[in-house]
């Protein structure tokens, strides 16, 4: 007795409510004698898996992306009382959040809380299932300058950090100025800017050194429905 006895396959005809007449193939399998599903859904279906496991991968490697010390922090815990400074920021961030600012920069000196703010606002885009990356500037450049397999090229690295949602890049200008970061860096955001996807920058810097660090161009991209907030004085939380 050959499979096809063994079985009982045969081709019978099914109607697909998504993609109308299908013929695909029934057989027995103990005393149940099962119907195929048709093809193109099971093709959808694949891609489907295919896809959850990219979202689950990505979304792990953006939280380990996150220090340690700020995956417990919340945006709602962001202390704001003692500052008007802070409370435009932790406003923008949620209006960041809700789709209502397309970009922000957070101006101030180290513990001002700018990396509570800009975490907490990645892990809460992740949670609301969006891509999101944290990163910090010096890391990103970095991923530019490793070395890349024979088909891979700085080009992936940029095309890759310009299709994130939301993309948090922090300690803006502590690298040395060069013009290979100017362009890889102004190549990322202006992707970013033609797909209106929601871009987030700290630094250390003052709104002066800002202008000074990156040119005109850049600035105008990321300041056009965007924002500068500058945080004057340490934040303990």
């Amino acid at each position: 007795m050959n499979l096809l006895e063994k079985y009982n396959i045969q081709k019978v005809e099914i109607m697909c409510e998504k993609h109308g007449k299908q013929v695909v193939s029934s057989f027995d399998i103990g005393r149940e004698h099962c119907i195929g599903k048709c093809v193109y859904c099971k093709e959808e279906d694949a891609v489907k898996r295919v896809n959850v496991e990219l979202t689950r991968m990505r979304t792990e490697t953006a939280l380990g992306a996150i220090p340690s010390r700020f995956r417990v922090k919340s945006l709602n815990e962001f202390e704001t009382s003692d500052q008007e400074a802070r409370k435009e920021a932790l406003e923008a961030c949620w209006a960041v959040h809700h789709g209502e600012l397309s970009n922000l920069i957070l101006l101030g000196c180290t513990g001002a809380g700018k990396t509570h703010l800009l975490t907490s606002t990645v892990m809460e885009a992740l949670r609301n299932g969006k891509s999101a990356r944290y990163i910090t500037e010096d890391d990103l450049f970095k991923e530019l300058k490793k070395p890349r397999g024979l088909y891979a090229s700085d080009c992936d690295v940029v095309t890759s950090y310009s299709s994130y949602d939301l993309l948090a890049i922090d300690n803006i200008g502590r690298g040395k100025h060069t013009e290979y970061r100017d362009t890889d860096l102004f190549s990322i955001i202006d992707k970013r800017y033609d797909a209106m996807r929601q871009t987030m920058l700290a630094s250390s810097l003052t709104v002066q050194e800002l202008s000074l660090y990156y040119d005109d161009a850049l600035l105008r991209r990321l300041t056009e429905d965007g924002r500068i907030i500058e945080l004057k004085n340490k934040y303990a939380g």
